[in-house]
């Protein structure tokens, strides 16, 4: 295959819509079976759709790891193609820094740091989704501003001092994660099997302690002064601030926050002081 950086490039995302309601085995790999599948369906699309110097990788849940039976799609798409057999293929075309690509890769490694970030995850998207706070197409949360709102949390000695649960893989493991990698290196890591992280924390609390605390830290945490480094593993204040309130996440891959809506904001912060009081009142 050519060089990723002068090939025409295409981002697949892959879901079963068919399968809804089974969250026990969530913070699993996919099953072999539908990994296969997975595969199957590529190897179809690119015999029949991609030229020589182009090629199919696949991101976002099908290969961070944190893949589960209902698994959506990711919204906005440039095109969506729908398969007798249930499957859902969203196929998009990126900008020239491949951000979804890098992304990927980023979150596909800090779900082997630690096991306790699958399973924070999938118990908040649940919640948020209860609360109806997730909705990406309305300005709401997606699943990536989640995901970076939990790393924030799990790495940051200003909300678990003085033991973090996860490292921050900038700073540890730049030579896996950082924004210099080539998009050549990073699609061969996203198509090389998983290895574990040479990482351990000290922080020994469980799933549950963590909950509470995600709630506590954040049920105090002001948009309005505070900005989000994931490259950093902190957060600084803001020099300024003018018209409405906007989360700012920004990941390694950005310069501008990943969360763009003030609306999402608003929801995230009145969700934390609701489920704030909730636990407070048994």
């Amino acid at each position: 295959l050519c060089s990723v950086e002068s090939a025409f490039f295409v981002s697949l995302w892959c879901s079963e819509p068919s399968l809804v309601g089974s969250r026990r085995n969530c913070d699993r790999l996919p099953p072999i079976s539908r990994k296969s599948s997975t595969l199957n369906i590529l190897d179809r699309l690119s015999e029949r759709v991609l030229s020589s110097n182009s090629r199919f990788v696949q991101v976002g849940s099908s290969v961070n790891g944190l893949s589960c039976d209902d698994s959506d799609i990711d919204l906005v798409p440039l095109l969506i193609i729908l398969l007798e057999n249930g499957h859902s293929i969203d196929i998009q075309f990126p900008d020239e820094n491949f951000q979804a690509i890098r992304n990927t890769n980023l979150i596909r490694h800090y779900v082997q740091c630690d096991h306790r970030l699958p399973r924070l995850f999938l118990y908040f998207r649940t919640l948020f989704d209860a609360l109806e706070i997730r909705n990406s197409k309305y300005g709401l949360l997606s699943s990536y501003h989640i995901l970076l709102l939990i790393i924030h949390f799990l790495q940051s000695e200003q909300s678990l001092s003085p033991w973090p649960v996860l490292p921050v893989l900038c700073k540890t493991h730049g030579n896996l994660v950082g924004a210099q990698i080539p998009i050549d290196s990073v699609v061969s890591m996203l198509e090389s099997p998983q290895h574990s992280i040479e990482w351990c924390s000290h922080n020994h609390m469980t799933t549950a302690e963590l909950v509470l605390r995600f709630v506590d830290y954040y049920a105090t945490f002001d948009a309005s002064q505070h900005v989000i480094h994931i490259e950093k593993g902190l957060t600084t204040r803001r020099k300024q601030v003018s018209g409405d309130v906007h989360l700012l996440l920004i990941d390694p891959y950005s310069k501008a926050t990943v969360c763009r809506s003030s609306a999402a904001a608003r929801a995230f912060s009145d969700s934390m002081l609701y489920l704030k009081r909730k636990m407070a009142n048994g």
